[in-house]
């Protein structure tokens, strides 16, 4: 795997990949980040271990089968390109994974996929996002911005939402009320090893 993959900063390897301006292209290309013109041989060279058959498969889960994955890059659209940068960041297994804003420009089968692939992820992912079904689905735990003030929220977004509606219900604040369930909520984050936390 190339020393640009191995820290993934998802926007920032997107813009790299998918600058097309010539010189740029062939910078890109001799620095050996930019390793193809097809996502094929692009996944043929992040990953030579892989047989024909498990690019093929790889490539599919992330809805690029059989004529897609011979596709030309510089014909991909913005949520192509954004999905095959993360496709092969997944696949390089990063302990720690930062991605902002990973679902802008997909249409709904692909933030399926992603949000599937990031469901599997098994590191500690880091996500700065306005989707909130993707928060819903993907967060078990938020760092909320307010007011210029940051704060650790251990719970999911949907329970941040009800203490909101608690709160503004004048139920209680919602967070100290729950002291006992959020200790509760950070052993079990803890001990599994990994955490998904969202800005």
């Amino acid at each position: 795997v190339p020393a640009a993959m191995s820290a993934p900063a998802y926007a920032q390897a997107r813009q790299k990949l998918f600058t097309f301006d010539a010189t740029l292209h062939s910078l890109l290309y001799l620095s050996g980040f930019l390793h193809a013109a097809v996502p094929m041989e692009h996944f043929r060279q992040l990953f030579p271990e892989y047989t024909k058959k498990e690019l093929r498969t790889r490539l599919a889960q992330y809805l690029f089968p059989g004529d897609q994955a011979q596709r030309p890059l510089s014909g991909l659209s913005g949520g192509e390109r954004g999905r095959l940068v993360l496709a092969g960041i997944l696949e390089s297994r990063p302990n720690l994974l930062l991605l902002d804003e990973p679902t802008n420009h997909m249409d709904i089968p692909a933030k399926e996929t992603i949000e599937s692939a990031l469901q599997s992820y098994k590191g500690t992912l880091v996500l700065v996002t306005h989707d909130r079904y993707l928060l819903s689905r993907i967060a078990d735990s938020l760092l909320i911005i307010e007011e210029g003030k940051v704060w650790y929220y251990p719970f999911d977004y949907d329970h941040y939402r009800r203490m909101l509606r608690k709160k503004e219900e004048g139920v209680g604040s919602g967070v100290s009320a729950s002291l006992a369930e959020s200790t509760l909520i950070l052993a079990r984050s803890e001990s599994s090893g990994q955490a998904k936390i969202t800005l």
